[in-house]
C-alpha cells in the first residue's frame, strides 16, 4: 500500500467521522430548554427566597444593621444621613432601635443567645406606635442611598401604604421586594442571554447568590445587575453582523448599570467589554460616543452625585478610631513595592475562604456547608459551563481580553482597597496582605471570567442537543437538591 493509498484512506475515515458526529450547521440554542431553564429558575428562587425571608432571623447577615438603619432611614423620608455631635449617621425611631436592639447578635455563634421561632414571631403581634426619634451614628450611612431604592420601596409600601408600623414586618416587606428585583432581572438575563443559559442558573441559585438575593444588603442588587449587563452584553456581541443596536438596547443598558454602580463602582470596569463589539453595530463612530456619553451620564447621576453629596455631609465629621486608616494609606503610598507580596499572601491565604463563601457561607458567615456538597456543586457548575463555553462561535481574542480586563481591574482595585480600608481595622499597619475580600464579591464577575476559554468544539456537533437536554435535567434537579439542602441548613442553623 502506498503513501498516497494510506493518506486517501485516512481522509475517507476523516470525512466518515465527520459526517457521522459533525453537521454543516452550528449549534442553536432550543426555545423549548430555554423557557424552561427560565420556569426553574423562577419557581425555586421564589419558593426558596421566600423560606430564606421566612427562617433567616434578624440580623444574621453581614453588615445586616447597617442596611437596615439605611433602609429605616429612607423609608421615613431622609434620603442622606445626618451629622450630630461631630458624628455622622442617620435618625430613627425608636421602636426602630429597639427592634435592632432586641435581635442584633443574638444569633451570632453556635451558643448565642436565641430566641425560639414563635418568640419571633410573636413580635409581629406586639403594638409599635412610638414615633420619636433617636440618632444611630455609624460611619456606614454614607453608602450610596440610591443602593437601597428596591428594599425601600417594598418596606415603604408596608409602613405607608398598608400602615404597618411593626418593623419586623417592615423590613419582610423589604426583603420580598429584593428577591422580587433579583427574580425579575435573572429571568430576563437567562431569557436574554446566547450563551452559557445553564451556567448562569447555576450562579444565579448557588446558596450565597439566593441568599443575598432575598436580604437587604444591596448584593440583592448588584449580582442580577452584573448578571443582566453580562447578558445584554452577549446579546449585542453575538448578533448578526447586519444588526444595528437600537435605543432599547442602550436604555436596557444604562438602566442596568445604573444599578450597577449605585451598589459598588468597584464593577464598572465590566463595561469595558463592549468595547469589543464591533463599531458597525452601533450605527458609527458618532453614536458609539453618544452611548459611552450615556453610560458617563448615568454613572454621574447614579454614582458620583450622591457620593460627593454624602462626601459634603460628613467631612470633618470625628473618625479617631479609624485614624489608622491614614497611617496604613501613608505606608502604602511610600512603599509601593509591597503591592506585590500583598498580592501573593492575599491569594494564599484567602483562597480556601473564597471557595467556600463564594458557594456559600450563611448567616453571619458563620454556617458553611460541608465541603462534599461544595465540591459536589462546583463539578456541576464547571462541567456544564465547560460544556456550554463549547458550543461558542466567533468569540474573537479581542473579546476573550476584554472579557477578563473588568474583573482583573476589578479583583485589583478591591484589594488594594480592602488593604487600605480595612485591613487596619483588624490587623496591624504596614501588613504584608489584605484582609476583607470574599467570596461573594467573585459572583457578578465570573460569567465574564469564563468566557476566556469560548470554543467551537462542540458548536458542530451532531448530538450536543442531546448533551444540553441532559444537562439541563441535571442543573434542574442539582438546584432543586441545593435549594431543599440550604432551607434544611438554615433551620438546623437558627430554629433547632
Amino acid at each position: 500500500m502506498t503513501v498516497k493509498d494510506i493518506s486517501a484512506r485516512a481522509k475517507a475515515g476523516f470525512l466518515s467521522f465527520k459526517g457521522k458526529y459533525f453537521s454543516a450547521e452550528p449549534y442553536t440554542e432550543d426555545e423549548d430548554l430555554s423557557k424552561r431553564l427560565v420556569k426553574c429558575f423562577v419557581v425555586l428562587a421564589l419558593v426558596l427566597g421566600i423560606l430564606i425571608v421566612l427562617i433567616s432571623p434578624p440580623f444574621t447577615m453581614p453588615d445586616e444593621n447597617a442596611h437596615y438603619i439605611n433602609i429605616c432611614r429612607i423609608i421615613d423620608g431622609d434620603l442622606f444621613p445626618r451629622v450630630e455631635d461631630n458624628m455622622v449617621g442617620s435618625w430613627i425611631t425608636v421602636d426602630q432601635n429597639g427592634y435592632l436592639g432586641a435581635f442584633y447578635g443574638k444569633y451570632d455563634g453556635v451558643n448565642g443567645q436565641k430566641f425560639s421561632f414563635w418568640e419571633l414571631y410573636f413580635q409581629e403581634y406586639l403594638s409599635f406606635e412610638n414615633d420619636q426619634s433617636v440618632f444611630y451614628a455609624t460611619r456606614l450611612s454614607t453608602i450610596n442611598p440610591l443602593a437601597y431604592i428596591i428594599p425601600s420601596i417594598g418596606g415603604g409600601l408596608v409602613q405607608n401604604v398598608f400602615g404597618i408600623n411593626n418593623p419586623s414586618t417592615i423590613v419582610m416587606g423589604a426583603k420580598l421586594a429584593s428577591l422580587a428585583f433579583y427574580v425579575v432581572l435573572i429571568a430576563i438575563a437567562i431569557k436574554t442571554t446566547p450563551v452559557l443559559k445553564r451556567t448562569m442558573l447555576l450562579v444565579a441559585l448557588m446558596p450565597m447568590s439566593i441568599y443575598q438575593g432575598a436580604s437587604i444588603s444591596y448584593d440583592a442588587i448588584l449580582i442580577p445587575s452584573a448578571i443582566l449587563l453580562f447578558a445584554l452584553a452577549m446579546k449585542l456581541f453575538f448578533s448578526p453582523e447586519d444588526y444595528v443596536i437600537s435605543i432599547k438596547d442602550i436604555v436596557c443598558v444604562c438602566i442596568t448599570c445604573a444599578f450597577l454602580f449605585t451598589t459598588k463602582i468597584a464593577y464598572a470596569p465590566l463595561i469595558i467589554f463592549f468595547l469589543a463589539i464591533s463599531i458597525k453595530k452601533f450605527g458609527g463612530l458618532k453614536r458609539f460616543f453618544i452611548c459611552i456619553g450615556a453610560l458617563a451620564g448615568v454613572g454621574v447621576v447614579f454614582y458620583l452625585a450622591p457620593t460627593i453629596i454624602c462626601s459634603v455631609i460628613s467631612n470633618g465629621t470625628a473618625n479617631t478610631q479609624f485614624a489608622v486608616l491614614d497611617e496604613q494609606k501613608a505606608f502604602f503610598m511610600s512603599n509601593l513595592g509591597i503591592i506585590f507580596p500583598v498580592f501573593k499572601n492575599t491569594i494564599i491565604n484567602s483562597a480556601g475562604f473564597w471557595t467556600t463563601s463564594f458557594f456559600g457561607v450563611l448567616g453571619n458567615l458563620d454556617t458553611p456547608f460541608p465541603m462534599i456538597f461544595v465540591i459536589a456543586y462546583y463539578f456541576v457548575l464547571y462541567t456544564t459551563a465547560l460544556t456550554e463555553l463549547s458550543t461558542i462561535k466567533g468569540f474573537n481574542w479581542k473579546a476573550r481580553l476584554l472579557s477578563v480586563a473588568g474583573p482583573i481591574i476589578f479583583f485589583v482595585g478591591t484589594i488594594i482597597s480592602m488593604y487600605l480600608a480595612w485591613t487596619p481595622l483588624v490587623a496591624e499597619v504596614g501588613g504584608n496582605y489584605s484582609t476583607g475580600t470574599q467570596g461573594r464579591y467573585f459572583i457578578p464577575v465570573v460569567l465574564f471570567c469564563m468566557m476566556l476559554v469560548a470554543n467551537p468544539l462542540l458548536c458542530r456537533f451532531k448530538h450536543i442537543n442531546k448533551v444540553l437536554q441532559v444537562e439541563t435535567n441535571v442543573v434542574c434537579f442539582v438546584t432543586l437538591l441545593y435549594s431543599i439542602l440550604c432551607a434544611l441548613i438554615l433551620v438546623l442553623r437558627f430554629w433547632v
